[in-house]
């Protein structure tokens, strides 16, 4: 068996087998919350977005840096409402990947994602999701 990266056509990929039972609660909620911000780029229904993260071996993990992301996104566009959002939405998700903060909007969008989310987001996010706290 060779040490090389083998090429696969992307016609042969497939998805990952689902690894965990539906999300539930707060990372239910927080599912909602980042498809409404974020997932519609890439999903057309939200099940197609929570199923994403049940393939992922660390949802929990996942579902965060996708919180943070929407974080950046929201708090971003509403600072720069002239921009285009599809084109922020690139930049995060290259970002997320390990992409070059190689412009002023990269660098404030990094500087967003690596802050210190308000408790009044965290609030937002879990009730626009349907969770109720006691």
């Amino acid at each position: 068996m060779s040490d090389e990266p083998e090429e696969v056509s992307l016609n042969d990929l497939r998805p990952g087998p689902i690894r965990h039972e539906p999300l539930s609660g707060e990372l239910l909620a927080m599912a909602r919350f980042t498809y409404d911000r974020l997932g519609k780029f890439i999903y057309p229904s939200f099940e197609q977005w929570e199923l994403g993260f049940l393939r992922d071996v660390n949802p929990d993990r996942e579902l965060i840096l996708w919180f943070r992301m929407s974080y950046a996104y929201e708090n971003y566009t509403e600072n720069n409402p002239s921009e285009n959002v599809e084109e922020i939405y690139k930049d995060l998700v290259g970002l997320s990947i390990g992409g070059e903060c190689d412009t002023e909007r990269k660098l404030a969008l990094n500087a967003l994602c690596n802050s210190d989310i308000p408790d009044d987001y965290v609030r937002k996010a879990l009730e626009f999701g349907g969770f109720e706290s006691s």
